[in-house]
């Protein structure tokens, strides 16, 4: 029998679980540590993520960070738990056994777990970076009996390869400098959706992936000694390559399978919409500190698909330590999530090394640690 719709799940669900390994999510440690405003600062190798005006202030730079959102011993439970499950030879029929699993491993609490990694790695004129977001979003669900189980929610995987260039000019008037620079991305996402209907007792699987490359355009500027301000709009340019999505169900009364691998050919991957980050940062020459302020997610159009948040950062440098705080503001459906970070850096002439940490209430911590060299 044709491998359907369970072993597409199991899979999904070990690899958000194990993702943290080899790829990674965009948060790395400094800018997280300030709340993410950091348009108008960009001055390491976390730049394209943030503002690839910014690379024209670097000679060279590298980043390795690897994160984590989510409950280490719930991951450690559910590792346990799966642990004698032959995913190789997983079918439909093994669905609520799964469930079963992930049940004894999380009861009814949701699983909510986001690793990930960001490598970049740039020099004055170009920078090369890699990035990932895994993410996993699932409540285990009663299925036609007391016993029985079925994972319900969202795994997901977006992942990109950056090309960054740019170009600076100085300048003869109160603007110091101006500079200008861009993204190329080429960019793979991939989803799985899950849905129970307890009324029918069908449970439906909907896998989507695509591959698409974009561009994103930013710009910053230095205003006399101590204030920079930038901006940047993310995909200016989208262009699909490919796009695929395949439904499953099965009915779990019955046990009769309806879909086993439907591919949809009519569906196709939306556009990103056009937005807009805005940034102003305030560093006093010689003083150690740095002052950010950050709206990221102004849309072009009144659609508001994309998430608006504000953010503000602060950093103290007291070499060889640095100290750094934050708090963000993130659009939700009918209210606005907190977001509180601090983190510690360790900054030498040429090496730097930091840790960070982000609370939001009714969300698990985020963890995040860097290293890399700065020239």
């Amino acid at each position: 029998m044709k491998r359907i719709l369970l072993s597409v799940l199991s899979a999904a669900v070990m690899l958000c679980l194990f993702a943290g390994i080899a790829a990674a999510a965009p948060s790395v440690s400094r800018p997280a540590s300030m709340g993410g405003a950091f348009v108008a600062i960009a001055d390491d190798a976390s730049l394209s993520l943030y503002n690839p005006a910014g690379i024209p202030q670097l000679k060279f730079g590298m980043a390795l960070a690897p994160s984590f959102q989510g409950d280490l011993g719930v991951l450690a439970s559910v590792i346990r738990n799966l642990s004698g499950v032959d995913w190789a030879n997983q079918k439909m029929a093994d669905i609520n056994t799964i469930g079963t699993y992930l049940n004894n491993a999380v009861g009814n609490d949701p699983l909510l777990l986001a690793p990930g990694f960001y490598f970049g790695l740039t020099s004055r004129w170009v920078g090369l970076s890699t990035s990932a977001d895994a993410y996993t979003d699932l409540q285990i669900v009663s299925g036609t009996a007391a016993s029985e189980h079925v994972p319900v929610g969202t795994v997901s995987l977006d992942a990109a390869a950056t090309v960054t260039t740019g170009f600076k000019i100085d300048l003869d008037s109160s603007l110091d400098w101006i500079s200008f620079g861009v993204n190329v991305n080429a960019g793979y996402l991939w989803e799985m959706t899950t849905a129970y209907d307890s009324t029918t007792t069908i449970f439906d699987t909907e896998l989507c992936n695509g591959t698409a490359v974009s561009l994103d355009l930013g710009i910053l500027t230095k205003i006399g000694t101590s204030v920079k301000v930038g901006a940047v709009v993310n995909d200016l340019l989208w262009f699909p390559i490919t796009s695929k999505r395949t439904l499953y169900s099965k009915d779990l009364t019955t046990g009769i399978v309806l879909d086993e691998g439907t591919i949809d050919d009519s569906w196709s991957a939306l556009r990103p919409v056009l937005a807009l980050d805005l940034g102003v940062a305030f560093a006093p020459p010689d003083s150690g500190m740095t002052l950010a302020a950050d709206l990221h997610g102004i849309e072009f159009t009144r659609d508001n698909k994309v998430p608006f948040s504000i953010r503000f950062g602060f950093e103290q440098v007291y070499k060889p330590v640095a100290f750094r705080f934050g708090a963000a503001f993130r659009e939700k459906t009918s209210y606005y999530a907190v977001d509180l970070s601090g983190g510690i850096g360790l900054v030498l002439s040429w090496f730097n090394m930091d840790l960070n940490l982000v609370y939001t209430r009714n969300e698990p911590l985020n963890l995040g640690f860097s290293m890399g060299l700065l020239f």
